[in-house]
């Protein structure tokens, strides 16, 4: 066995989870990033009406107006995923931080968080 595969495959799983972390989401965010769909995600583009998703907040990015949210299927618009969203107003976001879990209404026609709040810890 080559002995520089175990520090090759100890890079690369490293930067994996240097990738998943909150910091990157919101740096790639702030840069102006795409955030990429994976396979067997779906998006039901050109939906109108306002649907409802809960998840958990990765990141806040005050500069974008926007929050990057891990969020499960929203039914009738999209699947679940970690995506960054346009906030339609900025005072959506003054009571969140990263790890908040929240439920929120997303205008599908606009792409924007209309409305979203924490979710209570269960008791």
């Amino acid at each position: 066995m080559n002995p520089s595969i175990p520090v090759v495959l100890t890079f690369v799983v490293s930067l994996g989870a240097l990738a998943a972390s909150p910091a990157v989401a919101q740096m790639q965010m702030q840069q102006g990033g795409q955030m990429q769909m994976q396979e067997g995600m779906k998006m039901d583009t050109g939906t109108e009406g306002v649907f409802e998703g809960q998840g958990k907040v990765v990141a806040l990015v005050p500069a974008k107006n926007q929050v990057v949210l891990q969020h499960g299927e929203i039914k009738g618009f999209m699947g679940p995923m970690t995506m960054g969203y346009d906030l339609a107003s900025k005072s959506l976001a003054k009571s969140l931080k990263p790890g908040d879990s929240v439920k929120f209404k997303i205008d599908g026609a606009k792409k924007k968080i209309v409305a979203i709040s924490r979710i209570a810890p269960s008791k």
